[in-house]
């Protein structure tokens, strides 16, 4: 059905029940967004799709494969197609922004030294990120960060990519920018998962919305539906009239 698929997904923390039984997926070239109150573990789901986390029961596919039953060495191969891009950019304070990019690319490729600098700087660019290789992620401003961060999860040309609330935090302008990456990736065919509560950002990128309450997911609707209709759970949502 879908490039990735959650069936009957639980998830406790100790005695805290935090997904009852979510379902889900997404196909090939679409972008979910998942949304829904603080809390309700969203980017739990997002760490159990790359194997982060473990479900107590219920399937995680990508691609018909269940990760859920996955040895560290098998999730590695996963983790190649699909990419997590961090909330806050997750780059390593003590390397460059070359040094962060170049990082997957010698731990997993067998490309040369020459190899991996014309694929940097040509990553770099297509981020709006020409001349930055030599800074350090301190001297950043947090728009930059986000997308050095978006460039390095796209480096190894993952088929799947997490987005972790991208635009948090950022103004108009880089929100714009963010908003621009994810549409150009989503037009080269990269499936994606949305966590948001930009819920601009969410209308203009993504496909389909999936509304997460009370450990399910209560409503999904496509955004030809939610523009058609004025009413429902997920527009109550929307305009903050519930959690």
């Amino acid at each position: 059905m879908g490039v990735i698929e959650v069936k009957n997904f639980r998830k406790s923390f100790g005695s805290k029940v935090v997904h009852k039984d979510v379902n889900f997926y997404v196909r090939k070239g679409e972008c979910l967004g998942l949304i829904g109150g603080s809390g309700v573990g969203k980017s739990v789901l997002l760490r159990s799709l790359i194997g982060l986390e473990k479900p107590d029961s219920g399937q995680v596919l990508i691609e018909d494969e269940d990760i859920t039953r996955m040895n560290e060495q098998e999730l590695t191969r996963i983790r190649k197609k699909v990419a997590y891009a961090f909330q806050g950019g997750a780059l390593f304070d003590s390397m460059t922004v070359f040094e962060n990019l170049a990082y997957p690319l010698r731990e997993h490729t067998s490309l040369n030294e020459s190899e991996i600098r014309k694929k940097i700087i040509s990553q770099l660019a297509e981020f709006g990120l020409s001349q930055s290789e030599s800074l350090f992620p301190a001297s950043l401003s947090g728009g930059m960060q986000k997308r050095v961060g978006l460039a390095r999860a796209m480096i190894m040309g993952p088929q799947v990519i997490l987005y972790d609330e991208p635009t948090a935090g950022l103004d108009p302008f880089n929100t714009k920018r963010i908003q621009e990456v994810i549409l150009k990736l989503k037009s080269q065919g990269v499936t994606a998962i949305l966590v948001t509560h930009d819920m601009p950002t969410a209308l203009a990128v993504c496909d389909k919305m999936a509304f997460l309450k009370d450990g399910c997911v209560v409503a999904q609707w496509t955004i030809e539906q939610l523009h058609r209709e004025s009413t429902g759970i997920i527009h109550q949502f929307m305009n903050g009239e519930i959690a």
